[in-house]
């Protein structure tokens, strides 16, 4: 008897086109996200990581750049000292234009890094802020057949 069960059911099943059966239950496991079914999963993102990671950028390089500055200003002062140890007027004239430019690249240097610098603290600091409370806020709300949890 069962067999022949069996049997009615193959046939049955054979007959029924791909498009007739009922799709596969959803599978259920224990780390389902129990979020109703129109809004789009939690991201796993932090938010403020990319503004912090943003800002340590930017204080790496506006560092770079500031240092940049310094060396140029050594070259500045070198151009000094063999202002000093030159007689030939010529020469002299060329030391100082020599000299002025790297004095003016130095200040510019110094103060696009310093810039930055700050620029990178300021979006560091805000991303690092930014990172703590998105930590700490833990808001539970009840929405319909579902809890909705979001960190």
């Amino acid at each position: 008897m069962p067999s022949q069960r069996i049997a009615v059911l193959t046939r049955v099943t054979a007959t029924i086109t791909p498009t007739e059966r009922a799709p596969p239950p959803p599978r259920v496991s224990s780390t389902t996200n129990i979020t109703p079914p129109d809004e789009p999963p939690p991201s796993n993102r932090v938010k403020g990581r990319a503004t912090r990671d943003t800002g340590i950028g930017l204080l790496a390089g506006g560092a770079g750049i500031a240092a940049a500055g310094a060396i140029v200003g050594a070259f500045a002062q070198r151009r000094e000292s063999d202002l000093l140890g030159e007689d030939d007027p010529a020469e002299r004239r060329d030391l100082v234009d020599r000299g002025r430019r790297l004095a003016v690249a130095t200040d510019v240097l110094l103060s696009v890094g310093a810039a930055i610098v700050i620029v990178g603290a300021v979006l560091t600091a805000t991303g690092a802020v930014r990172m703590r409370r998105a930590r700490r806020q833990v808001a539970v709300q009840a929405m319909g057949p579902g809890l909705r949890v979001a960190f």
